[in-house]
């Protein structure tokens, strides 16, 4: 069946328009007797193009987003993984997505043009905000040093080795592990334990886990890779997990998340907390005036400020050398509450409908 449209013109001509073609039908008539009426049928022949394009088009490609979860996951869980990751789309793109669920599926439709990275991002990390004090690296570096000698020990040198020469066998955690000392040979002032290669992170994580790492060398200590890498580099951020009545550890203290722009230093990202939480901030603030904060989301940290002054309005900024879009993903994130259950598997394709 072949659908049409027909458009009759004063001018004695007519033009039918079907998905395929369209055809344009002169009667007995001079259309062509002036060149006023030539530039006209140029017109329509372009307006007849773009009208067969666009209006009668039928194919349309969108994203499709296959998010897996455990089938232990209920239905009320994955409803309210959907209301979350909704707003989540919805503010970084401002479109919104069609969500389906089925089982331990949740099946999610958005515009083929999105930026895949940004939109894994906000459907993969549940939100957990975190405050954390830090440990200056002049402070951690003794403790970095004590593992070199706990892998000798331990008889796992070789993981962390691959040549026989008297640093790697007296420093071999800091062939991974690398400390940040000027070329003075001075500790740099900073929150961080050391930076290291993507591909040896892995690895420092499991040492720094191990039991008897853990229960002979340190306590009362975390450590949470840096989001950004500098230079190819992640740092290695040491965090103080002490009981104060201060702790900032609940997006639930969150009131509002927005960004803001200077002149000086670009746009950053606001935190409000709630007036309710505005005490603990205050002192979290106080005790740490001249040291570093640190904000995680999740196990990353995403920001670390070296604190001036008493935060007395509630406000937390968060800095850091992010684009724009990072930017935005980061207070999707923050501000519609925390995912309840983080998904098994994400799988995107591309649909042509």
């Amino acid at each position: 069946m072949i659908e049409a449209s027909c458009i009759t013109l004063k001018l004695g001509f007519s033009i039918v328009i079907t998905h395929e073609f369209f055809v344009i039908y002169f009667p007995k008539t001079n259309i062509f007797s002036t060149m006023k009426h030539l530039k006209f049928f140029t017109i329509l022949i372009v307006l007849c193009y773009s009208c067969k394009s666009n209006s009668f088009s039928k194919e349309k490609v969108y994203l499709n987003v296959m998010v897996k979860f455990e089938n232990g996951n209920n239905k009320s869980q994955l409803l309210a993984y959907s209301r979350v990751v909704k707003n989540r789309i919805f503010y970084l793109y401002k479109t919104k997505p069609e969500i389906h669920l089925k089982d331990s599926i949740v099946s999610i439709n958005v515009s083929s043009n999105l930026d895949t990275n940004l939109l894994k991002r906000i459907l993969t990390t549940k939100g957990k905000f975190e405050m954390w004090e830090t440990y200056d690296n002049r402070e951690i570096f003794e403790l970095m040093n004590q593992i070199n000698t706990s892998l000798k020990q331990l008889n796992i040198m070789n993981r962390f080795v691959d040549d026989t020469s008297q640093i790697s066998l007296t420093f071999p955690f800091f062939k991974k592990l690398e400390p940040l000392i000027d070329n003075q040979g001075n500790l740099i002032e900073g929150p961080f334990a050391g930076m290291a290669l993507y591909k040896d992170k892995a690895l420092i994580d499991s040492v720094l886990g191990l039991e008897y790492i853990r229960g002979n060398l340190y306590k009362n200590l975390i450590f949470k890779w840096y989001e950004k890498p500098e230079k190819g580099y992640y740092l290695l951020i040491p965090l103080k997990d002490n009981d104060t009545d201060y702790k900032i550890r609940n997006q639930d203290m969150i009131r509002d998340v927005h960004i803001e722009t200077e002149l000086d230093n670009g746009k950053y990202i606001i935190i409000q907390m709630r007036k309710e939480y505005y005490s603990k901030l205050r002192k979290l603030s106080e005790y740490n005036i001249g040291r570093a904060v640190a904000i995680s989301i999740d196990e990353v940290v995403y920001s670390t400020v070296k604190q001036m002054d008493v935060i007395e309005d509630g406000n937390v900024k968060l800095t850091g050398n992010y684009t724009i879009d990072e930017l935005n993903s980061i207070v999707a994130i923050l501000k519609f509450g925390e995912i309840p259950s983080l998904p098994t598997g994400i799988d995107f394709k591309l649909i042509k409908n």
